[in-house]
């Protein structure tokens, strides 16, 4: 053994881990408040690291900047990226990837262009499975976004309901018609727009206007529903994910919607406006979920735009207000969490 390696293992062997809660004057023998650059080991002891590396080529080195925040994003499938939130301290800031050539690589919006962020605050970052969100309390036009690895693509937090889009018109349906398996009397219908990734939803949106149809026995309805922007503008930063839309019934002359139509995946192809659903099912083929009422988005709160310091607990995403002391968190659906949608209710103080 080395003389380096034998004093510090006199000095280390003792050791016995981390202590962060304990007053400095009160911690036991053998606990240290930190351990920089090693990995103490699970019955004492540590392995000393080789260091740090470096994640950029000299020639693409961000001189002139400060990074002011970092993160090792990594995904279900084991793949991982270097995020850098990199600010030249006056008037820009940029967040991206670093790339295996150590090239930075800044992302941008849903559009394709690059995130304005501002450049004196430094962010938070949370991750929820895949999605990995950003908060900097800027209030910022591109702020707060989520990130999915999909090239250097951010989206918006969240859907609104169709209808609320700019430009959309409200859900419709044309007079019912021969062909179907409904009875006879009055049925409601709503919609609401989904993101999919991985197979699981991760995004619903508040329900569409009700539309109310009259029928006779065996008929059935066609509805006209507004194409989701990402799906109208065939938007390439939603292209790692399925979007499509649920379509919600009530029973003959009932009050309670249920699920007709588990996902009805639309297609982008940067034209379409609208789309058109048949509703031919019969009453006894409805599941049994039911329409979830409130998926309110934080863009839709006052200054929730300017969130800060989120949290995960439990498959939850918590926010505070940025001023006041109180904060939101966002709610378990009937198929697993949607940490982008903030129900009127849940709100803590």
């Amino acid at each position: 053994m080395s003389t380096r390696g034998y004093v510090e293992e006199l000095e280390y062997s003792d050791a016995k881990g981390l202590d962060t809660a304990s007053p400095i004057n009160l911690m036991a023998s053998g606990f240290v408040r930190e351990a920089k650059n090693v990995n103490l080991g699970t019955t004492g002891g540590y392995t000393k690291r080789d260091g740090y590396v470096n994640q950029f080529t000299n020639v693409n080195a961000l001189g002139g900047n400060s990074i002011r925040q970092g993160i090792e994003y990594r995904t279900s499938t084991g793949t991982s990226q270097i995020l850098l939130h990199v600010t030249d301290n006056s008037s820009n800031a940029e967040f991206g990837k670093v790339t295996v050539l150590g090239v930075f690589s800044p992302f941008t919006n849903e559009n394709g262009v690059t995130l304005t962020l501002n450049a004196f605050r430094r962010p938070s970052l949370a991750q929820i499975q895949d999605s990995l969100y950003f908060f900097d309390s800027s209030g910022d036009v591109d702020t707060p976004f989520a990130y999915e690895g999909n090239g250097t693509y951010t989206r918006p937090l969240g859907s609104l309901a169709p209808g609320q889009y700019a430009g959309q018109s409200p859900i419709s349906a044309s007079a019912p018609s021969a062909g179907g398996n409904l009875e006879a009397g009055q049925y409601i219908f709503a919609v609401t727009y989904v993101y999919i990734l991985n197979n699981s939803i991760i995004v619903e949106s508040s329900p569409s206007n009700l539309v109310d149809v009259t029928t006779t026995l065996n008929d059935k309805v066609t509805l006209t529903i507004p194409s989701h922007p990402a799906v109208s503008g065939a938007l390439n930063a939603y292209s790692h994910m399925q979007i499509g839309v649920r379509i919600w019934r009530t029973v003959v002359n009932g009050n309670i919607l249920f699920l007709e139509n588990p996902t009805f995946e639309l297609a982008g192809n940067g034209v379409n406006t609208t789309f058109t659903y048949e509703s031919t099912a019969s009453d006894n083929s409805l599941l049994s979920e039911q329409m979830p009422f409130d998926n309110t988005t934080l863009s839709e709160y006052t200054d929730y735009t300017k969130a800060r310091f989120p949290v995960v607990a439990r498959n939850r995403l918590l926010v505070f207000h940025p001023e006041q002391n109180k904060g939101r968190f966002s709610k378990i659906g009937v198929n697993g969490p949607l940490p982008e949608s903030f129900p009127v209710q849940n709100e803590f103080q």
